[in-house]
């Protein structure tokens, strides 16, 4: 009886850190409102960087320690650094503020592309 206790409690131990860092995650977890969509020339290429089609960015869904918003999904860390990839392999990265304001940047074809959430209330 007494070894089944100890493994027990030696599982629940292994355990703890698994479940601390799901906790983690879970405290960005939400409905983020696009508040801004902004692009800028950046980099050596030639032409001009095409204006978004839209002003304001998708509606960013963080649930579980995944993210996404239009075609870009991804993942953010309990520290709420955010990292989000497209199918084209486009990738968005930015960080999640303790306010629930998320700031992130994309750069691809000689454009920087500058992306604003705020968590929904």
């Amino acid at each position: 009886m007494r070894e089944i206790l100890k493994a027990v409690c030696g599982a629940v131990v292994l355990a703890l850190p698994i479940a601390a860092a799901a906790q983690g995650t879970n405290a960005f977890d939400g409905t983020y409102r696009g508040i801004l969509l902004t692009s800028q020339k950046g980099g050596a290429s030639d032409g001009a960087c095409p204006p978004p089609s839209n002003s304001t960015p998708p509606t960013l869904t963080i649930a579980n320690g995944n993210a996404r918003t239009g075609n870009l999904e991804g993942t953010i860390t309990p520290q709420g650094v955010l990292k989000m990839t497209s199918p084209t392999a486009f990738v968005v990265e930015g960080l999640v503020d303790a306010q629930g304001n998320v700031r992130a940047q994309g750069t691809g074809r000689g454009c920087a592309w500058t992306y604003e959430w705020q968590r929904a209330r």
